[in-house]
């Protein structure tokens, strides 16, 4: 009786897996803007392990030159079966869906924009760093940092996003500045 037992519990807990895991389909995240030298960025990776990669490079304020970008441009590549793993285990366990839509009680941090598609719906979160609750800001800035573990090969044609934010002075966010604009800090007493 035992074992007929053990054996009907590790289905359901392997079944309970499987449907964890098939749940969500496609992750899309990007950072945008802030008062400092925060990239541009947006990836895209889906269920079948297929993985794109855009850096507009970083926008320089106050007068400085942008660090060095290694990535500028558009990138596709194909990550392992365990990093997607990891995505759908690392966003289930900051409980994605119950998380809310908008997190904007600070101003002077990067900006976020996730996207996930699961089997029943989307769930679209725009976000400040610093309004995030910790431990989905450190699951957000490990996403933005997949990108360094996977090999990528650059491309020469546009990728679409479903993320807006990385384009520079997007239309909602901000105000756009005329072309060669640069923030001067104020003048020091």
């Amino acid at each position: 009786m035992k074992p007929f037992i053990i054996l009907i519990f590790g289905l359901i807990f392997f079944s309970a897996c499987n449907y964890r895991n098939n749940e969500i389909t496609k992750v899309e995240f990007a950072t945008g803007g802030c008062f400092g030298s925060c990239p541009l960025t947006a990836t895209s990776v889906d269920s079948s392990l297929h993985y794109k990669y855009y850096s507009g490079g970083i926008i320089p304020v106050w007068g400085n030159k942008p660090p060095k970008d290694d990535y500028n441009g558009y990138y596709t590549g194909t990550i392992s079966r365990g990093l997607w793993d990891s995505i759908i285990i690392k966003l289930n366990g900051i409980h994605y869906k119950q998380l809310d839509t908008v997190y904007n009680h600070s101003v002077d941090d990067e900006s976020f924009e996730l996207i996930v598609h699961y089997r029943n719906g989307i769930k679209h979160i725009h976000a400040q760093s610093f309004s995030l609750p910790n431990n989905a800001r450190e699951v957000f800035y490990w996403i933005a940092n997949c990108y360094k573990s996977i090999k990528l090969k650059q491309i020469q044609d546009t990728l679409k996003f479903e993320t807006t934010i990385q384009h520079p002075f997007n239309a909602r966010d901000f105000v756009q500045m005329p072309k060669g604009f640069r923030i001067k800090p104020p003048p020091t007493k």
